[in-house]
């Protein structure tokens, strides 16, 4: 048989209504799934199991506000790990 998903809603969903979904993937290779969202109560994660408390996340968060230039140096990482990540799986392939 072939493998098949199902998405089911526990409540009516009106046309055009926005939708998420945790995609919960099992993988040895968390690292590579990084959510980037950015929403409040994202896991951070699409990779299976619970991850961080999104309690635990809002503490850290809350506990060191940072300045525009640590965020900048921040997202310049990410966005680094991103092209080498793209790179990896365009050499794999």
């Amino acid at each position: 048989g072939y493998i098949r998903v199902a998405i089911v809603a526990t409540r009516d969903i009106a046309p055009g209504e926005l939708l998420s979904y945790d995609y919960q993937f099992d993988t040895k290779h968390g690292d590579k799934f990084t959510c980037r969202c950015g929403a409040a109560l994202c896991r951070g994660t699409m990779k299976g199991g619970s991850g961080i408390a999104n309690d635990e996340v809002n503490e850290k968060n809350n506990a060191k506000k940072k300045t525009k230039k640590q965020l900048f140096i921040e997202a310049k990482a990410r966005l680094e790990r991103d092209r080498k990540f793209l790179l990896d799986i365009r050499r794999s392939d």
